[in-house]
């Protein structure tokens, strides 16, 4: 069982915006939890998993939402200069701050 640098930095990234690691923590053992239930199943028969034969049992970023699901969080920007008249102001939420275009 591994976890890959890339999947964690994308747990990071887009499921866990908060000052500590108490998101980042549940959301690993959630992953370990999925892990090692994939292992009993494959083990006792239930489960036929092809991909995991070739690479082991390795969460990566391309399978990191069959165990967390969907990102919760998503790029802010969407513009990269904004267009005239349109302009980019902040905002105060319990996660820290969102930023906002106003025209």
């Amino acid at each position: 069982l591994a976890i890959d640098g890339s999947a964690v930095y994308s747990l990071v990234r887009w499921y866990c915006r908060e000052a500590g690691v108490r998101s980042l923590q549940q959301k690993i053992e959630q992953i370990c939890r999925k892990l090692a239930l994939r292992v009993v199943r494959w083990g006792n028969g239930l489960e036929q998993e092809a991909k995991f034969k070739d690479k082991g049992w390795v969460v990566d970023e391309d399978n990191l939402a069959d165990y967390v699901g969907k990102p919760i969080f998503t790029s802010d920007r969407l513009y990269e200069t904004p267009p005239p008249g349109v302009v980019m102001g902040l905002a105060w939420t319990a996660m820290g701050g969102s930023s906002l275009y106003i025209e």
